[in-house]
Formats: C-alpha cells, sequence, structure tokens
C-alpha cells in the first residue's frame, strides 16, 4: 500500500451505472463521478499526495451489477427478436461465460488505472477479526444498516466498505480519508463514530462540490506557497515576487571589488558618478 497519508474512499452508490437505457456490455470503467475526482486531483497538482481507494466490496458489487443487466439484456433482445419475422434476416447470439469474460476486463480495467498518474489502489474486505464488530452492527441494526424503520437487514455490504475502512485507519493511523457517498440516512452516524473511535475526522462528502472543496484545503496544506487561491487578486500575486532580490547579490559583489581596487568609496558613490555624468539616476542594469 503506498506510503501517502491522504486517501479518498469511493462507496459503491457514487460509482453506480444505470442500464436502463444504454448499457456497454463489452468493457468495464468507472463513470464520469470517478473521472471529475482525478481531474480535480490532477488540476490541483496535488497527485503525488493522494491515493483512490476503491473497495473491493464495490468491484464486486459492480461486476454483479453488470451481470445481472447483461442477462436482462440478452433476454429483452432475444424475445423481442422472437415477435418478428423479416425476410432475408436471421440472427444467433453466442453462448458465452459473462461472468469470466467481464472479471477479465476489470482486471485490464485495473491494469489501466495503475499506469494512469493519480494512484488508485483497492482497500481489501475486512479481516476476521471485524466479524463481530459486522455481527453486532447487523443484530443492533447500527449504520449502515438501517433499513425501513430498522427492521431490515439491508447494508450488509456498506457494513463491509465501512468496516474495511475503520480497519484501514488502525493500519494507517495517520492517514487522512475523504469517503464518497451520497448515502444522507448514515453519514452524520458514520462521522461520528468515526470521531469517537480514533479521535479524528473523517470527510464524508456527498458530492462533487463538497469533494472539490476538501482537496483545496488539502492542497493549501500540503503547499502553502505553491497553491494560489482561484480569487487571488494580480496585485496580490505581484506582492510576492521581488525581482530587485535577484540583483542584490552581484551589485553587493561588485561594489566590494571596486572599494578594494580603491577606484570608490561605495556603492552611494557608484550611483553619484553615473548621475553626475549622464544627468540620470542609476539602475542596477546600468550598473
Amino acid at each position: 500500500m503506498p506510503q501517502d497519508e491522504y486517501y479518498i474512499v469511493f462507496d459503491t452508490n457514487i460509482l453506480y451505472q444505470s442500464y436502463s437505457n444504454y448499457g456497454d456490455f463489452t468493457a468495464f470503467s468507472f463513470n464520469s463521478a470517478f473521472e471529475k475526482v482525478v481531474g480535480f486531483v490532477e488540476q490541483l497538482d496535488i497527485y503525488e499526495h493522494i491515493t483512490i481507494l476503491i473497495p473491493d466490496v464495490v468491484y464486486e458489487e459492480m461486476k454483479r451489477q453488470k451481470i445481472s443487466a447483461y442477462n436482462k439484456k440478452r433476454r429483452e433482445l432475444l424475445e423481442s427478436i422472437k415477435k418478428s419475422k423479416i425476410p432475408g434476416f436471421s440472427y444467433e447470439m453466442a453462448e458465452i461465460d459473462y461472468d469470466k469474460y467481464i472479471s477479465d476486463k476489470i482486471i485490464k480495467y485495473q491494469e489501466e488505472l495503475a499506469s494512469g498518474q493519480v494512484v488508485v489502489d483497492k482497500l481489501p474486505l475486512p479481516t476476521e477479526k471485524r466479524f463481530t464488530s459486522i455481527m453486532n452492527r447487523a443484530f443492533l441494526k447500527k449504520p449502515p444498516f438501517l433499513g425501513a424503520e430498522k427492521e431490515s437487514d439491508k447494508g450488509f455490504k456498506d457494513a463491509l466498505i465501512w468496516e474495511s475502512l475503520l480497519e484501514f485507519k488502525e493500519i494507517f493511523p495517520k492517514s487522512k480519508l475523504i469517503f464518497y457517498c451520497n448515502d444522507n440516512g448514515f453519514c452524520r452516524e458514520l462521522a461520528d463514530e468515526f470521531q469517537e473511535i480514533f479521535n479524528d475526522q473523517i470527510f464524508i462528502c456527498k458530492n462533487e462540490n463538497e469533494i472539490e472543496e476538501q482537496l483545496k484545503k488539502w492542497a493549501k496544506i500540503f503547499d502553502e506557497y505553491v497553491y494560489i487561491p482561484e480569487n487571488l487578486s494580480e496585485k496580490e500575486e505581484e506582492c510576492d515576487f521581488k525581482p530587485e532580490s535577484l540583483f542584490a547579490a552581484p551589485l553587493e559583489k561588485k561594489t566590494d571589488e571596486l572599494v578594494a581596487q580603491g577606484s570608490v568609496s561605495s556603492f552611494e558613490d557608484i550611483k553619484a558618478r553615473f548621475a553626475a555624468e549622464t544627468g540620470k539616476v542609476a539602475s542596477e542594469d546600468d550598473v
């Protein structure tokens, strides 16, 4: 695992893709929400400090969603073709192991992510030592086990992601985390739980604006001198640059040499001579 201390963890609901109207079943990739976050990191030039973590649960859940959508689309297409008889038209759909097919595509996509500028890694499933915590969470209907009036077991996969995140924090106690999750049902309670366990804050962001704002705050921490806020005026930017500092050392050295030769007594003497001969005040370029 990379040694960066700042991480962005994605929940499944952020990366979810709908296949109701259109679906590319020949490849696997994350949606535009993921690409926007990568874009923020690159634009702020903080990719050396940030690691994006995709939980194993997310990969598996998205894989199952795609397989289910593929099977549904395949059935709908075959049924639609059977309803019509068109002269000169024949159609045959080959049987393939789509589970293996899309699994290979996921591996290829992970390799593509690994070659990018922004580091993208996997957040492993929680280990067995978290089993008791997961069970207690389920029986006590603690977030993210909510459901209708806390009477269902909905939230098991969310619980796996959250327990993975808590275990990661235990292993890397200095890590700072953004959890990108738009499920408003339990965000506040999870943030309170995290604070109570680790005496540290987790930034749970529900939309791209919140993500961008938090990344800007981190950018200032990484390098407050390089990072320039967008609302900085031109006058303020100019004040940070003092060109005279570039000439100070050379002029001082030159003056010392002339004084040593007995030609002048000081730098002020040089400027006075120049003014007397030319009738104008000397500048660094003139000297």
